[in-house]
């Protein structure tokens, strides 16, 4: 396997003679096997003339890598004030007008009564 080979392979798919065929039963004992004994992608891509995404997608489908991460719970949180100053959402809501109103006033030179400032 040369580096120009991984590259080609890459690039184009050049050379893949089985390259979206349908997997045949010899061909996924054949990946098994391989994978097993610790062959790389790459290496088992090249040897059975498919795509490396080919390759992972197949040992997954036959669940040769599994999800070993655990999905999060999340608790449903009550509709309510996030700021750490207070637990009052109107507070909060309050203080978010008056803010865009303060950004207002020096991104574009208006003030609180609609005129600019010069």
């Amino acid at each position: 396997m040369s580096e120009q080979d991984i590259i080609a392979m890459r690039t184009s798919g050049a050379g893949l003679d089985k390259d979206g065929l349908v997997w045949s039963d010899e061909d996924k004992r054949m990946i098994a096997e391989l994978f097993h004994n610790g062959t790389g992608i790459t290496e088992i891509a090249l040897q059975m003339q498919r795509s490396e995404p080919a390759i992972v997608q197949q040992l997954v489908k036959d669940k040769f890598f599994q999800n070993e991460t655990k999905s999060r719970t999340r608790t449903k949180r009550e509709r309510g004030c996030l700021c750490p100053d207070c637990s009052n959402y109107e507070c909060c809501k309050q203080k978010q007008e008056q803010l865009c109103k303060g950004l207002n006033a020096v991104l574009y030179g208006v003030s609180e009564g609609g005129g600019t400032h010069v």
